[in-house]
């Protein structure tokens, strides 16, 4: 009896996360679409006034309202509540496959302020 409740409250928790991400995926999509800049919104700076790439600029700061940041925990991607200690889940992505610039922001921790933006994440890499 137990077995058979273990086993449909598995089915219910996985079938929950993929209405989950595919609800997550669509809202991505959909934010995508929308930040498409048309050519004649687009501004030009010159080469002086440049800032940083956007990938360097997020490693650099630690973002001041966070509530979630990912270390790699034996060798797969774990995702830590604020405080970096309590563990929120465990994700069932390896550490192996990761590139190395993914690698070096892991070892300073991966920050994030949502848990859409935690789960666009961990989708992105998770296929």
């Amino acid at each position: 009896m137990k077995k058979t409740i273990s086993i449909c409250l598995c089915v219910a928790v996985l079938t929950g996360a993929g209405i989950f991400i595919g609800i997550s995926e669509q809202r991505a999509a959909q934010k995508n679409e929308a930040e498409q800049p048309s050519l004649e919104s687009v501004e030009y700076v010159e080469e002086t006034e440049m800032a940083p790439p956007p990938e360097l600029a997020e490693s650099m700061a630690i973002p001041e309202n966070y509530a979630y940041v990912i270390y790699e925990k034996d060798g797969v991607l774990m995702v830590y509540e604020k405080d970096g200690k309590t563990e929120y889940f465990e994700t069932n992505i390896r550490v192996r496959d990761l590139e190395e610039k993914m690698l070096e922001n892991l070892q300073k921790g991966i920050y994030f302020e949502t848990e859409e933006e935690l789960y666009d994440f961990l989708e992105s890499y998770s296929s």
